[in-house]
């Protein structure tokens, strides 16, 4: 039986044995051109090339087309998709469109209109008007989507005008990317998406921190058809997101654009200071062509890496408590303890899920009553909305019959909503 001996450059020797058998032992080389075994620079032996069907290694692991199956092993991963391996990769809250706290529909919102929770519609139109709703309308694992519906045409988009969905970013949420830094990722938007009308829109991302946009598009190629839509954001070393409160990040997707504002360079490669020329750059889609149009969007993910991932589903808790950060509609139905401040003014509070993200706007709908310390029953002049201290609320009733300062009373409320609305 034959042995191999590889020699090295010095003394020594490598040999290769078969084992003993019955028949012949056989050894197929490659039936292409190419190095199959290489040795590194520290003298390390490796296979560079091979194709099989599968690959087994050890009794545990088998490696196939369709990835990696180990079973009653550990695995060490240093990452997935370029960023972190646990915790919340979407960056994007209620992109399943399921928290609605202002309501479920909105006819003829005016610019700059939030709908459900923490989306935007943006517009300068000079006739076209939509319908914007929470719709039943939606993906396989899906519930709900984002739809518009154009309730009145618009088939001449002047030059300056523009429709849009807006989703904006606090930037203590989107430090991830690194952005502004030598060492900046590349992000990726996915989204679920419909229309009769097919074509190529526009999506834009913009630094407000920095005044820097990039940008991206994709085509609807099917009518009344959901589809899946990936999109490339590019590294930027440029500026970086303030990691604070603020509105840092915003994202745009366009429903019509006029020729102002696609006349310039679509930055889907690089960063660049902002131009309005480049906001829909390739988008050629009027969707106010017809009121028989109608655009869905629902699980929307904007994540850090090179690779989409599967939506990232959360519990509808969980993701009605991020939402209340930014917006809180709250109905303390409950009897509550107030004091006289002075003779007229009852001061009291109504605590808060969660520090929201700035002092909130203070509105209310209904109204309320108390009783004072001898029982006798009253309804407010008035209400005073005061300021917000972590996760507390300060209020104050005007009482015009009166009061001895510092008595407490009893306050209670039927139909009353406090709305809080801290959001960009």
């Amino acid at each position: 039986m034959s042995k191999i001996r590889l020699f090295g450059t010095s003394s020594g020797y490598v040999e290769i044995a078969p084992a003993a058998a019955a028949s012949n032992n056989t050894l197929t080389a490659p039936s292409t051109v190419g190095e199959i075994i290489a040795k590194d620079a520290a003298g390390a032996i490796g296979i560079t090339s091979m194709k099989a069907s599968n690959v087994n290694v050890g009794a545990a692991v088998t490696i196939t087309e369709s990835g990696i199956e180990a079973s009653g092993i550990g695995i060490t991963c240093a990452n997935i998709n370029g960023a972190q391996i646990g915790g919340r990769r979407n960056i994007i809250m209620n992109g399943d469109m399921r928290v609605a706290q202002r309501g479920t529909s909105f006819a003829s919102p005016g610019n700059d209109t939030y709908t459900v929770d923490r989306w935007r519609y943006i517009k300068s139109l000079a006739t076209g008007d939509l319908t914007i709703t929470q719709s039943s309308t939606s993906p396989p694992g899906h519930t709900y989507s984002l739809k518009v519906d154009i309730t009145t045409a618009d088939t001449d988009i002047g030059a300056s005008e523009l429709s849009r969905i807006l989703f904006s970013v606090e930037g203590s949420t989107i430090q991830g990317p690194a952005k502004g830094t030598s060492a900046a990722k590349e992000m990726r938007l996915s989204f679920w998406v419909r229309s009769n009308k097919t074509g190529t829109y526009n999506c834009l991302f913009y630094d407000k921190d920095n005044s820097r946009n990039a940008g991206n598009t994709y085509t609807i190629n099917a009518a009344d058809t959901w589809e899946h839509k990936v999109l490339k954001i590019p590294a930027d070393t440029t500026g970086a997101f303030g990691n604070d409160n603020g509105d840092s990040l915003e994202v745009y997707w366009h429903l019509a654009a006029g020729s102002d504002r696609k006349s310039g360079t679509l930055r889907n490669t690089a960063w660049a200071t902002y131009a309005a020329a480049d906001e829909a750059v390739g988008h050629n889609v009027n969707l106010f062509d017809s009121t028989s149009n109608e655009w869905y969007i629902t699980g929307v993910q904007l994540e850090v890496g090179e690779e989409a991932t599967d939506f990232e589903y959360c519990s509808y808790a969980e993701e009605l408590q991020l939402c209340k950060r930014y917006y809180n509609k709250k109905n303390p139905s409950y009897g509550r303890i107030g004091h006289y401040i002075t003779a007229g003014l009852i001061g009291f509070t109504i605590d808060l899920p969660c520090e929201m993200r700035t002092s909130p706007t203070i509105t209310n709908e209904g109204g309320y009553y108390f009783a004072n310390y001898n029982g006798s029953a009253a309804s407010p002049s008035s209400i005073q909305h005061g300021s917000t201290v972590d996760s507390t609320v300060r209020l104050a009733l005007n009482n015009d019959s009166g009061g001895t300062q510092g008595e407490n009373c009893f306050i209670w409320s039927g139909s009353t909503y406090y709305i809080l609305d801290a959001d960009f």
